[in-house]
């Protein structure tokens, strides 16, 4: 029997619900699922300690092995349940998948010892990987897990030490153990460590002996405005690796030392391979996604170029540059003066350009700014990020045109690049081979001739690997 329990804060989204269903539908003749949910409460730690007091308390749950954890915004595959499951049975440890934490830079909710290399591709089989702390927003424990927990003496700490307590008042009409109170411990260079609820919970697994293990052949969506995958990782500020990605999957090397809660620190290194394009099987993945992006962006009803970094290889080399980590593409809802058209004209164009990129199997991974302040979108497909940028008409103070045109560039810096209309009014074709076949080749839209020069400047020609796309560019005004 197999306790699936559910914390819900606000609501349950849909496609978590469709998932859940579906998984149990797949429930087998020899097994049973018991699935239940505490719902209206923000404070996650005191949720998740209450439905793991169920499962150990409760004598209608006494013959459950193993509880299921699946928070409200988390979306699987629903065989992704029975791995885990069976992953708990097999090794008597934590067993889940590897979600990413919900912000404009995605990380993984996990604690991962250096060194540690991670693959993560969809797959039939079972592909565990142990490391430290996982988030336990999609994670199966082991009945015996919990048992042991509330008969331990002590976990160590840095205050000498505590002890699993029974709790009845400020916690509402469900008395519980508390699993998941936070803690610190002080690790061996001597800092101390905060530990958030899923941490803690780990530690005082890893103090009892139990291990825990991330499934790489499971990949797991994490819900908020956009849904994120450890396959959208490939973002601006991630150093990415010299290993060709023609699979779809992702690569994650640790070096230096671990992610820690989800953010990357000097000492905390994260190393994305998702083939870089100076490879040639990187370079045809890459070509490969620009032409899907230009086909979703054909069906959307607007004006779109190659822009920026794309651009630049494009016309300079006749190819992407090497040690670029994304594909820029502009685009203007309906050609020239639509900027003077309502706000909502921009965001049904956004919408329109999301459905047809999800259609042709883009990931959207953010969405920065609004309709009246610049839009951006971030994609994401078999490791490649495009970034999606939206023209603007250049308005005085008097809201009248300028003559020029801009589009907000969003990072460490929050810029608009600015330009004299008429050069997106020329636009000129280049024709890329894919594969080396002519049968498999792109047209790809670019600005007039002096949109590289303003940009870039005079000597655009020279290749510069050191590029801050928040200073360096000649076309930059404040945002």
């Amino acid at each position: 029997m197999i306790f699936l329990a559910t914390p819900i804060w606000r609501y349950l989204d849909v496609r978590t619900a469709h998932s859940l269903a579906a998984a149990v539908a797949m429930t087998t003749p020899d097994e049973t699922i018991w699935w239940e949910t505490i719902d209206g409460d923000a404070l996650i730690s005191r949720t998740r300690s209450q439905l793991a007091t169920k499962f150990l308390n409760e004598p209608r749950l006494r013959d459950a092995d193993v509880m299921v954890i699946i928070d409200d915004d988390v979306q699987f595959s629903p065989d992704d349940v029975w791995k885990i499951v069976e992953g708990a049975r097999e090794t008597q440890s934590l067993y889940g998948g590897i979600y990413v934490t919900r912000s404009t830079k995605p990380h993984p909710a996990a604690l991962i010892p250096a060194g540690t290399h991670m693959d993560f591709e969809k797959t039939k089989e079972r592909r565990p990987v142990e490391i430290r702390y996982l988030a336990t927003g999609f994670m199966a424990i082991p009945r015996k897990v919990l048992e042991d927990m509330v008969a331990y003496e002590k976990f160590d700490d840095i205050s000498g030490g505590h002890r699993l307590e029974f709790c009845s008042l400020g916690v509402g009409k469900h008395a519980m153990w508390d699993f998941f109170r936070t803690f610190n411990i002080r690790e061996d260079d001597g800092r101390v460590h905060y530990l958030s609820e899923d941490w803690a919970f780990g530690e005082r697994a890893r103090q009892l002996g139990y291990k825990t293990y991330a499934d790489q052949s499971i990949i797991l969506g994490h819900r908020a405005v956009v849904s994120v995958t450890v396959n959208d990782l490939a973002e601006p500020g991630y150093a990415l690796t010299e290993k060709a990605a023609a699979s779809k999957g992702t690569s994650i090397l640790i070096t230096e030392g671990a992610t820690e809660g989800g953010a990357v620190t000097e000492e905390m290194a994260l190393v994305t391979s998702l083939g870089r394009t100076n490879e040639k099987a990187g370079k045809d993945v890459a070509l490969g996604v620009l032409k899907d992006a230009l086909g979703a962006l054909s069906k959307s009803d607007v004006e779109y170029w190659a822009g920026c970094g794309t651009a630049l290889g494009l016309v300079r080399d006749g190819a992407l540059i090497e040690w670029d980590h994304d594909i820029d593409l502009i685009v203007r809802p309906d050609g020239p003066n639509c900027a003077a058209k309502p706000c909502d004209h921009y965001d049904i164009a956004a919408e329109l350009i999301d459905d047809h990129m999800r259609d042709a199997g883009f990931y959207l991974s953010r969405r920065l700014g609004t309709p009246e302040r610049g839009y951006g979108l971030t994609y994401s497909k078999d490791g490649v990020p495009v970034d999606v940028f939206f023209l603007y008409d250049s308005l005085d103070e008097k809201f009248a045109p300028t003559g020029k045109v801009h589009h907000t560039i969003y990072g460490a810096y929050v810029v608009n690049y600015e330009y004299d209309a008429a050069i997106f009014d020329n636009t000129v074709h280049r024709r890329f081979s894919i594969n080396g076949s002519s049968d498999d080749d792109i047209a790809v839209p670019i600005p007039g001739a002096n949109y590289i020069e303003a940009t870039y400047g005079p000597d655009w020609r020279t290749p510069v690997k050191e590029w801050d796309c928040g200073k360096d560019p000649k076309c930059l005004v404040p945002a």
